[in-house]
């Protein structure tokens, strides 16, 4: 096998780690704002697999920007990035984004109108949640861009 090859399924591989990661926050998320208990042998794996998650998306988000912005400026890089993101992806990852500060907002009124102390482990699945799906859309961008293929247009969101 080439290592253009090798190389695209390695970013496939990592693209379906983060997913999994998603949609294992979102299986977190729903468990603790039903009332779930956390002491659910289920539930500690579940966390214990976004705390990895949260690492290997702050990973992937740097390899991403470094790749970005290896011929020049971190601003270029991310302008170069944001080119090879397509809007039909950056939406549902806005809303994913969206969902967690709303969660983490509710966390905070629940501390604040109860005046109990909720612990920072409540606060991983959402932020595995932020960090993947970001992750995700830069990995997508950045095998978008490896395999010399154009960038996306965006004429409607121009300034």
């Amino acid at each position: 096998m080439t290592e253009n090859k090798q190389l695209s399924i390695l970013f496939i591989v990592v693209q379906a780690m983060l997913a999994t990661m998603i949609l294992t926050s979102l299986v977190s998320v729903m468990h603790a704002f039903m009332g779930g208990s956390q002491l659910n042998p289920d539930f500690l794996q579940l966390q214990g697999y976004q705390v990895f998650g949260i690492g290997l998306s702050v990973a992937v988000l740097v390899y991403s920007l470094l790749f970005f912005s290896r011929n020049g400026a971190l601003t270029t890089g991310i302008g170069v990035a944001w080119r090879h993101m397509p809007g039909w992806l950056l939406f549902p990852v806005l809303l994913l984004n969206m969902l967690a500060l709303m969660g983490e907002l509710s966390y905070l009124l629940l501390k604040d109108a109860t005046e109990l102390m909720t612990e920072w482990i409540n606060h991983v699945a959402l932020i595995c949640l932020g960090a993947s799906s970001i992750a995700f859309v830069f990995m997508f961008a950045v095998s978008h861009a490896y395999e010399g293929r154009t960038p996306y247009s965006k004429d409607r969101w121009s300034a």
